[in-house]
């Protein structure tokens, strides 16, 4: 036989997990769009700012070259490869075509670019893209196309390591998974104490009207609750109690009646027939 508590306990469970997974899932993917959006917006200012400035100072692109860039990259250790991958932004230049013209001294190296890549910043596009380094962590980069007299003279290339941003959403999913843990947790002890808080006065109910007997029947609930539902309960109980009791009461009236009504003929039966005995 199912428990009223037992059901109450695993209703109030599954419903508090179900709220729950629902919003620990819109939490996450909420987190996921505002952080990602936050990396996009910080790479965006930084591209921007600096096609303003190649836009007003062209000259720094072409006296610089690509040779900085490349002895630059000679020159780090492994140590400092490795540090670099978690650098808050790396800058590169390219021309329209492709190829490397300057890049910033903490940029590392990168897998080759898609060629489709360039062909939709030459259309005017910008292009977000996320990619993993050499190493498998994840690179988000973005493509801003740098116009002169209407055409791309540069691709502006700002990239951010993404493994904070995978160590943030982490966290997330660590809190959120302690957090509903401990709620499920105080769920299941509430709906325990809200069981016992409900179920309390039907059990005293139960247990007055298996004490009574044919005896009691004048006796009547009495149940100190300040819930109206309970209330009405033990009114409608002591009102069927009520009802009974004028039943049985008809009943022995009856039977007193009729046996009152018939030892009148039964006793001048008996005397006829103790007449005719004799």
């Amino acid at each position: 036989m199912k428990s009223l508590r037992g059901l109450i306990r695993r209703s109030a469970l599954v419903l508090m997990a179900g709220l729950l997974l629902v919003f620990s899932v819109l939490i996450y993917a909420g987190g996921d769009a505002l952080v990602r959006r936050f990396v996009d917006g910080r790479l965006l200012g930084l591209a921007e700012t600096l096609s303003t400035i190649v836009d007003q100072h062209p000259n720094l692109i072409e006296s610089s070259g690509e040779d900085f860039g490349l002895a630059a990259e000679v020159r780090r250790s492994e140590k400092q490869q490795h540090e670099l991958q978690e650098v808050t932004h790396s800058l590169r230049i390219f021309s329209p075509e492709g190829r490397l013209l300057w890049k910033g001294s903490d940029a590392v190296a990168q897998p080759p670019i898609n060629e489709k890549v360039f062909e939709r910043v030459r259309l005017g596009n910008t292009v977000f893209e996320t990619v993993e380094s050499a190493d498998g962590a994840p690179v988000r980069q973005l493509f801003l196309p740098v116009p002169r007299y209407g055409e791309a003279r540069y691709v502006m290339q700002a990239e951010a390591s993404l493994l904070l941003y995978r160590g943030t959403l982490k966290g997330l999913v660590i809190l959120l998974t302690f957090g509903s843990a401990t709620i499920l947790l105080i769920a299941w002890v509430g709906s325990g104490w809200l069981a016992q808080k409900v179920l309390t006065p039907i059990e005293l109910l139960s247990a007055g009207a298996e004490m009574m007997s044919e005896a009691d029947l004048a006796k009547r609930l009495a149940l100190d609750s300040s819930y109206q539902e309970f209330r009405r309960l033990t009114q409608a109980f002591n009102s069927v109690m009520d009802r009974f009791q004028r039943s049985v009461e008809g009943q022995r009236r009856f039977v007193d009646h009729a046996a009152h009504e018939m030892q009148t003929p039964l006793t001048v039966l008996q005397g006829n027939l103790e007449v005719a005995l004799h």
